[in-house]
């Protein structure tokens, strides 16, 4: 039974990397951008390496989502399971900073964090919080 095991889950991987090389690797390429909304934010001194991380990951999407025009007025943007809603704060404060009329941010999460950062943002009315399970 073991040996059967171990037969379907190397094929399984066999079959994967075969996948992966033949119609992936090579093809996905990084695109690091950065928004103006976190060049202060981003030099902040003593943030940790990881908080570091999460904000220059939150300035690449803004930045990407600039470039393609997605950040206009008249716009709804959901974010799917967003935790804490660190990406949802920033959204909303272009939002608010850019003066996009009649934009909002829908933020979709299962889980009730305490320590939610879009929770800055609910007088603006920019954001709307919804507690759903999606899956």
């Amino acid at each position: 039974m073991r040996f059967k095991f171990f037969l379907l889950s190397f094929t399984y991987w066999w079959l994967y990397n075969q996948l992966f090389d033949e119609n992936v690797e090579g093809k996905i390429t990084a695109e690091i951008k950065s928004h103006k909304e976190l060049n202060d934010e981003l030099k902040v001194e003593g943030y940790s390496q990881e908080k570091i991380r999460h904000l220059l990951q939150t300035s690449s999407i803004l930045g990407i989502l600039d470039e393609r025009n997605f950040l206009k007025s008249k716009t709804a943007l959901v974010d799917l399971g967003a935790g804490k809603g660190n990406l949802s704060y920033w959204l909303a404060k272009v939002i608010e900073t850019e003066k996009l009329e009649d934009s909002k941010v829908l933020v979709i999460d299962r889980a009730s964090h305490r320590h939610k950062r879009d929770n800055v943002m609910k007088d603006t009315g920019i954001i709307d919080r919804i507690k759903v399970d999606i899956g």
